[in-house]
Formats: C-alpha cells, sequence, structure tokens
C-alpha cells in the first residue's frame, strides 16, 4: 500500500488531500475559508494573470506574482494560496512554519477571511513526504502553472464527470496526461499520488522510478528509455503488489530500508580511482562560516529569535534568479555601484549564501574583532524573504549556542559579513 512512508506520517496529509478533493476537486469549495475559490471563474482570472501574463524582470517571486494578481478578485487570489498549500504539502524540504507564512502572505492579499485551517495548516500535513528538490522550489511558477491548467481542466467537466475521474487510477492518469503541462515538471507525480495513494508512489521523478525497475524487475535501460509516465506507474504498481506478497506485509516503501539501498546506491556509483579500483564517492564535509549580524551585532537578538540567519542586499532580489557571480556585479552596477570596483567580496559572499552553504553547515557569529555570540546549525536552503524589510536573503538555522566568548589568539580577522573559514 503506497500510503506507507517508513518512518513519515502520511494518514495527515492524505486526510487533507481526501478533504481536498471533495471540497475543491469535484466541487468549487476551499481549504482554507467558507467561500468558494475553486472556480471555473477564478482559475480563469489566474490563467490570464498569471500564466498569461509572465512577468520576466528580476524582481522577487512574490513581488512578481503580487503584481501579476493584485488586481484579480479576491476568489483568484485566495485560489492562488491554496495552489501553493497544495504544492507546497509535499515537500520535506520546506519547513512548515515556512509553508504556511508564504501560503498566508498571499491570502492575506485577498483580503478574505480565513476559517476551517486546522487540518490544512495542521503540522503533521504540511510535514511533507518526499525532497522534491530545488527546482520544485526555484521554478516554482512553472508548477503553479501547470496546477492552473489542470484546474481549469478539472472545471470544464460536469461534477458527474469529476467524480468519475477519482474512480480509477489508470482513466485518472490518462485524463492528466491529455492536459497540456510541462512533461518535465513535478505537479502531475505529485497530483496523482495525492488522488490514489494507494495506487501510485510518492516518487516525484521519473529517473527514481526508472532505476527501481531495473534494480528489482530487471528492465533494461533502453525499454525503461520509451515508456510513458503511466507504464512506469503501472509496472511500478505490480512491483510493489510482488514485495508485499514476499515480505508478508504491505510495509514496503521504495525511500526506506531494506529497498532504498538496494536501488539509490545505482544513481551514484562509485568512479575508478587511478590504481583501476573503485573509490568511494566522497561525502560533503560540512563547512564552518563566520558571520556579522550588522553593524555592532545589530541583528543578532533577531537572528537567534526567529532561527535565521541573514545577509544584506535585498535590493538584489531573489538570488536564485542568477547564474553566475559576474550577474551580481551586473546588477549591483545597474543599482548604482562603482562600475571600476571589483566588487569581489560582495559577489562572493552572495554566491555562497545562495549556492555554496548547505544544510548541516555550522554557522558562528560575532561581535567585531574579538567576541564570539553564538552557534547553530544551518537547516534550510537559501530562500529570499519579500515581506521582510531588512533580512530578504535569508536561511533557517538552528541556534544551539548563545553567549559571550572572547577570541584569545589575537583579533578576527574577516573582510566579509559571511566568511567559510
Amino acid at each position: 500500500m503506497s500510503r506507507y512512508c517508513g518512518e513519515l506520517d502520511s494518514s495527515r496529509l492524505l486526510e487533507a488531500m481526501d478533504r481536498w478533493k471533495q471540497n475543491c476537486f469535484i466541487n468549487d469549495g476551499s481549504m482554507l475559508s467558507k467561500h468558494n475559490i475553486w472556480t471555473s471563474d477564478a482559475v480563469s482570472e489566474l490563467k490570464s494573470g498569471f500564466v498569461d501574463n509572465p512577468d520576466e524582470s528580476d524582481r522577487s517571486y512574490f513581488d512578481k506574482m503580487h503584481g501579476q494578481i493584485s488586481s484579480l478578485s479576491p476568489q483568484a487570489i485566495a485560489l492562488m494560496a491554496e495552489i501553493h498549500w497544495l504544492l507546497f504539502a509535499i515537500q520535506v524540504n520546506m519547513k512548515p512554519e515556512t509553508k504556511i507564512e508564504q501560503i498566508r502572505t498571499i491570502w492575506r492579499w485577498s483580503n478574505l477571511d480565513e476559517s476551517d485551517s486546522e487540518l490544512t495548516f495542521n503540522e503533521r500535513t504540511l510535514k511533507g513526504l518526499v525532497n522534491t528538490g530545488t527546482s520544485y522550489n526555484t521554478l516554482r511558477w512553472g508548477e503553479v502553472a501547470d496546477v492552473i491548467k489542470v484546474t481549469m481542466a478539472v472545471k470544464n467537466l460536469a461534477i458527474n464527470e469529476r467524480k468519475a475521474l477519482l474512480e480509477d487510477p489508470i482513466n485518472f492518469a490518462k485524463w492528466l496526461n491529455s492536459v497540456p503541462v510541462q512533461v518535465t515538471r513535478l505537479s502531475r507525480h505529485v497530483l496523482r499520488y495525492y488522488c490514489f495513494p494507494d495506487y501510485f508512489e510518492r516518487i516525484v521523478v521519473n529517473k527514481h522510478k526508472k532505476k527501481i525497475l531495473e534494480v528489482f524487475s530487471g528492465y533494461e535501460t533502453i525499454k525503461l528509455k520509451f515508456m510513458s509516465d503511466l507504464e512506469l506507474d503501472i509496472a511500478l504498481h505490480e512491483l510493489r503488489s510482488k514485495l508485499e506478497k514476499e515480505a508478508g506485509t504491505n510495509e514496503v516503501d521504495f525511500y526506506t530500508s531494506p529497498y532504498k539501498k538496494r536501488w539509490f546506491d545505482f544513481l551514484n556509483p562509485p568512479k575508478p580511482g587511478p590504481t583501476g579500483v573503485e573509490e568511494p564517492k566522497p561525502t560533503y564535509q560540512r563547512k564552518v562560516w563566520l558571520n556579522t549580524p550588522g553593524e555592532g551585532a545589530s541583528h543578532w537578538d533577531a537572528f537567534y529569535s526567529q532561527g535565521m540567519v541573514s545577509i544584506g542586499r535585498g535590493e538584489l532580489g531573489d538570488l536564485t534568479l542568477f547564474n553566475s557571480r559576474d550577474q551580481f556585479k551586473e546588477r549591483l552596477v545597474e543599482l548604482g555601484g562603482n562600475p571600476d570596483a571589483s566588487m569581489k567580496n560582495t559577489t562572493l559572499e552572495l554566491w555562497e549564501f545562495s549556492r555554496v552553504m548547505k544544510v548541516g553547515d555550522i554557522v558562528i557569529t560575532k561581535k567585531g574583532s574579538k567576541e564570539y555570540l553564538g552557534l547553530g546549525v544551518v537547516e534550510s536552503d537559501y530562500y529570499f524573504d519579500s515581506t521582510h524589510v531588512e533580512f530578504n536573503h535569508c536561511r533557517k538555522v538552528d541556534w544551539i549556542k548563545k553567549g559571550s566568548w572572547l577570541e584569545t589568539n589575537g583579533p578576527i580577522v574577516v573582510a566579509k559579513t559571511l566568511t567559510d573559514i
């Protein structure tokens, strides 16, 4: 049974999705209010205002979206918030509180009352079941656009036709494949799992599906290459049934032991070393970063209380939209910087904070050249917070020490706000 996810509890999320299927897929209701939100009119507005009206500026995702949808009806804006809830729920690589904060940011633009959100915003509901990868966040606009297109297709059906779609997983998948969406995006995998968690896996990338079938079922690579999404899913369902029968239990999950190790290691096999002997792939060595939280450590208390770390240059917008350090410099010059300055330290700091720093790294904060203030562990990928006045470039941090420690081996000589030490 695909509902089993090892140590991750899927029950609350799937309970919420059962409600979503009834309230929003079949009917025109809402997950966050008593209003009719999932309507044909509301989704048509989003299609015109968001999908057909792209903003290709370098502003942040939320700034661009606000500009695209702020003039739409309250119901359309509220629908955008609920679409984000739908996409966020499956992720483990975003904390529940971050999901709630971003969803409510969009919802507030609608000025509608929020209600009936106990299940919707429950931490167990939003804990997530799968790591969706970075592109699911950095290319979120595309996932949102695809859900809008799918919703339009749903709302073009009579209610009895919508109900019929939710009666059979194969027919649902065939119908979903008929909607013209981007085939490399993940939302179609997510929607299949939400609607039929007893048939489809919580796996959102075909690369994983193919490798599992190759390892466990002996499929040849050339055959897998030409198999459709639906063919892969049918083969996985048959494989699951076989493994459950062999194990004498329904508790089979491809992302947990003992199954994961058998296929996941094949995705990144060891490479032969200079002697011809296979050498293990080196593991990531956690880095230690030294951070100055504002002049005179003026931001330290805010960083600690909010469980985060931030660096300046918020005027650049979302750093994930830049492809190189040179693009950082070009934008800084456009914003009034000195074109003759190297800006080496600034661009390196921006690049390392958004690209190099990893979850699990250590952050140490300092004040001046003699005093350390705290130590924490990085808990999230980089994210851009357009709602905050000062702290725009952010990462979540679990601060595990706070105090005052003097450096006795000489002054702390660091030129940047953030430095890899």
